[in-house]
């Protein structure tokens, strides 16, 4: 079949002509998208279909999933050359790696998230898993879905996508994940904590010092796991990568020594250690509220003083006070001195007694924030940064090793300013559009000519 089987040619001109709630250069270019994403669609089905020894795995899930889908890739990739779609989870990145996947790959992986209803059932249908991986159900997209159920119902298309004789691996902590069972056939093999489980996660300790150790059981399976995770909340992507590692076919000592060697993803809660200066717990991809206190919980296990700063906050009922308020209220219960950044703050309802206490301090920007920790901070404190992505927290941490000049508070740019690299320019400079490579040029030349500058902030001892 050609692309006409994912572009509707009519519908497209039909759509054109008569919305006219946009003006038509934008309808025009908006179903040029559609087209070139049809097109899309189609080179990445082909692909797969012409990829017969290939097996493909789907990985979603409210929280977990991209941890479990990077892990999971590591631990395959020992065993056999394997192709892993990570972090970049929508239908264009997931239809584009389909047909860029390298020949000769024994093992796909793919991480699905979803932003609209539909979306997964979309996505599965180009991937046609041969297994099927859920982590959890949450809050995370409760703008668009409003409860767990409507959430639920959207991730298990996944499930339903099963290729025949295909696998399901799910959680069965989560009743909205295990009753998913029901939407298959196919086999269905369970994790968890409880051993009524089919694999199941016991003597889960964690350190800031040696990271977090669980040890799985299961059919023939008494596995001892060791890894550079930081939070007793990563056990499930742990598990979930483990169990289908297993399920494949993958000798548990080779599981064990891969998942012993994977280095975390420096922005989800890994410790950013600084010379001579604090170290930060960098979470900040994403801040649904309901999830909070998993991340405030990885501060249990470390020595010294205890600090959180809180930025953006997303995917909550009610209203932004009253998401700011318990916000406040885990973090007291988790650290010595709360730090809010933004617009969040001044929801707090702080009174002067509290600010004067010490514990509590609000900054309007994220610049101001950096100057304040430069001046404060000590070898001796552990600072978590948990914001939504939109904020960008994370340059508070890297503009203790690095220049960082680029300090909008909200650039419109997806992704850390890590992967964007253009942050050591000022905005003014670069306006989101000048190429990485152009700017790290750029940036490395001033580096040279100026320890420190007025746009930038950096931290020396």
């Amino acid at each position: 079949m050609g692309p006409s089987q994912y572009i509707n040619l009519q519908e497209t001109g039909a759509t054109v002509l008569h919305n006219a709630k946009l003006p038509l250069h934008k309808r025009l270019n908006r179903k040029v998208r559609d087209i070139r994403l049809g097109i899309r669609k189609w080179r990445g089905a082909r692909a797969r279909n012409r990829n017969d020894s290939t097996f493909y795995i789907a990985i979603t899930g409210s929280a977990g999933k991209s941890t479990a889908a990077a892990l999971l890739g590591h631990v395959l990739s020992g065993h056999a050359k394997t192709h892993s779609q990570v972090f970049s989870n929508t239908i264009r990145p997931i239809a584009r790696s389909l047909y860029r996947q390298p020949r000769g790959t024994k093992w796909s992986v793919n991480e699905l998230g979803m932003t609209e209803q539909g979306s997964i059932g979309q996505m599965a249908k180009l991937v046609r898993p041969q297994c099927a991986i859920v982590t959890t159900v949450g809050l995370d997209h409760y703008k668009n879905f409003r409860c767990r159920e409507a959430i639920a119902e959207e991730k298990g298309g996944l499930v339903e996508a099963l290729r025949p004789g295909g696998l399901a691996i799910l959680n069965a902590d989560d009743e909205n994940v295990v009753a998913m069972r029901n939407r298959t056939s196919e086999k269905v093999v369970t994790f968890g904590r409880s051993n009524s489980a089919d694999y199941f996660a016991t003597d889960i300790s964690t350190t800031m010092a040696s990271g977090l150790s669980l040890t799985l059981k299961g059919p023939s399976t008494d596995l001892k796991i060791r890894t550079h995770f930081t939070g007793e909340h990563f056990w499930v992507s742990i598990t979930a990568a483990a169990v289908a590692a297993l399920e494949l076919g993958i000798d548990q000592k080779m599981v064990q020594q891969r998942m012993a060697s994977f280095q975390p993803a420096w922005d989800r809660c890994h410790p950013f250690h600084t010379p001579d200066g604090p170290t930060f717990l960098v979470d900040t991809c994403k801040a649904p509220l309901y999830s909070l206190d998993l991340a405030f919980s990885t501060l249990a296990s470390a020595q010294g003083t205890k600090k959180i700063v809180v930025g953006q906050l997303a995917d909550h009922p009610g209203n932004s006070k009253m998401a700011a308020r318990k916000a406040r209220r885990l973090a007291e219960a988790r650290a010595d001195e709360l730090i809010f950044v933004g617009h969040s703050g001044k929801r707090l309802g702080l009174s002067d007694r509290e600010l004067a206490s010490g514990r509590y301090s609000l900054f309007e920007r994220i610049k101001e924030l950096a100057c304040y920790l430069k001046e404060t901070a000590t070898e001796d404190d552990v600072i978590l940064l948990k914001s939504a992505s939109i904020l960008h927290l994370e340059r508070v941490a890297m503009a203790w090793t690095t220049h960082v000049r680029c300090w909008k508070e909200r650039c419109g740019k997806d992704g850390s300013c890590m992967k964007c690299g253009r942050y050591g320019l000022s905005y003014s400079v670069h306006r989101g559009i000048l190429p990485e490579k152009i700017c790290r040029v750029i940036a490395n030349r001033l580096n040279e000519q100026e320890q420190n500058t007025a746009d930038g902030v950096m931290v020396r001892h």
